[in-house]
């Protein structure tokens, strides 16, 4: 059954909704050649939509300038987020563990890094709290800055972020 929207407000869901875990991003569209009436969105419209949205899930509200931003980490972030673990279980393997049990190991890994994330909200302290000086977690985060994975990430939504914008054209 199709619903016709009255005013024009542009949603994004992230691919963790078909988890039961989404977050989804929505903007107040501005005015195109589009037969709609920008002009009678209006502030209880748009809390209206947050809250039947919020409702099974996480929701943010950005200007519209901001949606490719968002489609650039939020919206292509589960693929970053999956090649991190497809490397992680290939170097679990490589290390001699079975490929199941890589498997397991990386996928409770992000269960629970994500869990303390959501719960404590500073990936920086939080790395620095299972960092001890001269320690394994320190010597692994030192070659990952040398390879300059985070400068990687960076680059790659910034990527994605233009490539939204060019999609948009």
């Amino acid at each position: 059954k199709m619903i016709a929207l009255q005013h024009p407000v542009s949603v994004l869901a992230q691919a963790a909704l078909a988890a039961g875990d989404p977050l989804t991003a929505f903007v107040r569209r501005q005015a195109t050649d589009e037969p709609l009436d920008y002009d009678a969105v209006n502030d209880a419209d748009l809390d209206w939509a947050q809250s039947i949205l919020g409702s099974v899930g996480i929701v943010v509200r950005v200007p519209e300038r901001q949606l490719d931003a968002v489609t650039g980490l939020a919206g292509s972030g589960p693929a970053y987020l999956f090649l991190v673990a497809e490397a992680l279980t290939e170097a679990g393997v490589l290390a001699g563990l079975s490929r199941a049990n890589s498997e397991a190991l990386v996928t409770q890994l992000f269960v629970g890094s994500s869990a303390l994330l959501e719960a404590e909200g500073n990936p920086a302290q939080l790395r620095a709290n299972v960092t001890s000086p001269g320690g394994t977690t320190a010597a692994a985060v030192r070659t990952l800055e040398f390879k300059a994975v985070r400068s990687a990430y960076i680059e790659a939504v910034a990527a994605a972020v233009e490539r939204s914008r060019q999609l948009g054209r």
